[in-house]
């Protein structure tokens, strides 16, 4: 009889130690790519904020002329509060209402619209008011964790606000005419020009929002983290004589 040699697989088996190895360094490359992603995330969404609003400043621009009619970007701001850019607090204040108060951020410094407006010069100075929307362009949010804000407008650090917008807050469909804010803006007269400012400034932050607290019988305060440091930022800077925008990170003088 002629036997066959067999030949023997032999398998090696892992111990617990060298998965347990496997396993952590697998965790420390993900935690890696991870941490690497968010930052990269972070920064594509303040960069996408600015090219958001660049084009919606032209568009506005654009409208104004061949309208013939003064179109506004509406930037909400409820009640211009500190518009100091090296403040990061924003206080709503006299806002009893704790629900309105917490769904206000929603819609504080992350949305904007166009929409076209009317001038009344019946009152001195002169109101800006809302007349209705601009066909075709919704509310726009930011990319999360983004904020931006007017934070100076020619000579006057208190930017120019429209009257009795409806409240972007507010779900309903038509909105409900009885639910109107006050909203700032950058607005454009029917030539192309700015109303009433030599340059606009417009600043884009990385932000995160932090819940609010008591200050004072009336006043509540809710936090943008990141804003505090205007170097952490983006600036727009537009012409109120051209429209001109041009952009600088938040460390950079602007060149008048």
């Amino acid at each position: 009889m002629i036997l066959k040699n067999e030949k023997r697989i032999i398998r090696h088996q892992y111990t617990i130690i060298e998965l347990l190895v496997v396993l952590v360094i697998a965790g420390l490359l993900t935690g890696m790519s991870l941490s690497g992603l968010k930052g990269a995330l972070a920064r594509q969404g303040a960069t996408g904020a600015v090219r958001t609003l660049a084009t919606k400043i032209s568009l506005a621009q654009s409208f104004a002329v061949s309208k013939n009619r003064y179109v506004a970007l509406l930037v909400p701001d409820y009640d211009q509060v500190n518009i100091n850019p090296t403040v990061e607090t924003y206080a709503i204040s006299d806002k009893t209402d704790t629900t309105k108060f917490i769904t206000a951020y929603s819609s504080c410094f992350v949305k904007n619209r166009l929409c076209y407006i009317t001038k009344d010069t019946s009152v001195s100075p002169a109101v800006y008011k809302f007349d209705r929307w601009v066909d075709g362009y919704e509310w726009q949010t930011l990319p999360k964790k983004t904020v931006a804000f007017i934070s100076e407008q020619g000579a006057d650090s208190t930017p120019i606000q429209v009257t009795d917008v409806p409240d972007p807050t507010d779900p309903s469909d038509p909105p409900d005419p009885t639910k109107i804010v006050d909203a700032t803006a950058l607005i454009f007269k029917p030539s192309g020009a700015l109303v009433n400012a030599s340059q606009v400034i417009v600043r884009i932050f990385r932000a995160a929002y932090v819940p609010y607290q008591e200050v004072g019988v009336s006043e509540k305060v809710f936090y943008w983290q990141g804003t505090e440091d205007e170097n952490k930022g983006w600036k727009i800077v537009i012409s109120g004589f051209t429209g001109r925008s041009r952009f600088y990170l938040g460390g950079e003088t602007v060149d008048d």
